[in-house]
């Protein structure tokens, strides 16, 4: 590289500094935005399923009915939101979606239980959501199989059987990287896929757009500098802008939302650096096809945002999208950084068991950096 290529790519980097430090509008679209997003998501977006509204119907009113209602709302899953009279109010509620439980106990349910005979509990669950409505299901299983335990415990003591053990097969489980299964640990490192993806490119279509939008890009189309120069110089700016913005959220990730970071640092900013350098080639080649930076903005929303979210691995494992959805998670560059944030966040991955997901983002940005360069046109 001679002293007369890199005096131009200086010139457009100084020259593009200078516009971002004029507009307010690029210093809101490289901080504010990502930052905004960030905050948003991590607060608003959750898995963890608990303090569920309930209402209970109990018309047996008795001590057994008590204590089946007492213990089920001591347990942090489900909150007691009122007791009902009758059917039609309870299925009134959960239309209204002001519960999304209903317990009915039934008349003699103390009686038949004192008779050694079974007694049927019914639970309406709102199935609007249904993985919440799967999960409350499941909460109730485990609770009631507490609770008949419990009342066989007391059956077998009256009749002189205390050494009888009515858990013969006892399951130990270990939950391993995330050990009390909080979904923010999971997923606010994760949206820095969502916005490492979405942010970057945008910047840089927006960067080559505007030229095109206020009509300067015929200054450089008479210019003597090159294409690779120009987008170079272009880009360059917002790559080192995006790499603030890799520091600012990975210090919100672990002060604010206080996600615990066991891995390498210098291993997840170079699998961030590879991610933007990937991103925002995807800018470039955006910008290629669109005339306004309006047109910019809104493709590049549509084809950032939907394969980051539902191809990365962000809410459900990519083995579990089928063959499909497999296969288009392996064409974004998405899921091979999720891989890389993950590994360094929980679960402390070296880079040669993670050297195959570096690889692949390099070999993704190069590519489109140069389908980039071929199809700018000067």
């Amino acid at each position: 590289m001679d002293k007369g290529t890199i005096n131009r790519i200086g010139a457009i980097i100084q020259k593009e500094f200078k516009e971002i430090i004029r507009s307010p509008l690029y210093l809101l679209l490289a901080h504010f935005v990502p930052l905004a997003l960030y905050l948003v998501f991590g607060f608003g977006l959750s898995l963890d399923v608990e303090h569920i509204p309930t209402a209970f119907l109990d018309l047996d009113r008795t001590q057994t009915s008590r204590q089946f209602i007492d213990g089920l709302i001591k347990t942090k899953y489900f909150r007691l939101t009122r007791e009902v009279q009758n059917n039609r109010e309870l299925v009134e509620l959960l239309k209204k979606g002001a519960i999304r439980l209903g317990v009915i106990i039934p008349p003699q349910f103390q009686k038949r239980l004192r008779q050694d005979l079974s007694s049927p509990v019914q639970v309406l669950i709102d199935g609007t959501y249904p993985y919440r409505g799967l999960v409350t299901k499941n909460y109730l299983t485990a609770y009631l199989a507490s609770f008949n335990r419990g009342l066989i415990q007391k059956w077998l003591k009256k009749r002189g059987l205390t050494n009888v053990n009515l858990q013969p097969i006892k399951l130990q489980t270990r939950f391993l990287y995330n050990e009390s299964l909080i979904s923010s640990f999971s997923l606010v490192p994760g949206l820095l896929v969502v916005v490492l993806m979405m942010n970057p490119a945008i910047m840089a279509a927006i960067a080559i757009v505007r030229e095109k939008d206020y009509g300067t890009i015929y200054n450089i189309y008479a210019s003597p500098i090159s294409r690779w120069e120009f987008l170079t110089g272009k880009l360059i700016p917002y790559y080192l802008l995006n790499l603030v913005n890799i520091l600012i959220l990975f210090l919100l990730s672990i002060t604010l939302f206080g996600v615990p970071f066991k891995g390498s640092f210098l291993l997840l900013l170079l699998g961030s650096l590879l991610y933007i350098f990937t991103t925002t080639g995807m800018g470039l080649i955006i910008s290629a096809f669109t005339r306004s930076m309006v047109a910019a903005q809104i493709v590049t929303v549509i084809i950032t945002v939907i394969p980051s979210f539902l191809y990365s691995g962000l809410l459900m494992p990519v083995s579990n999208l089928g063959l499909e959805g497999e296969i288009e998670a392996h064409l974004f560059p998405a899921m091979y950084y999720m891989k890389i944030v993950q590994g360094t966040y929980s679960k402390v991955v070296g880079l040669k068991e993670m050297a195959m997901n570096y690889l692949v983002l390099l070999i993704y940005g190069i590519i489109l950096f140069l389908l980039g360069l071929v199809l700018f046109k000067k």
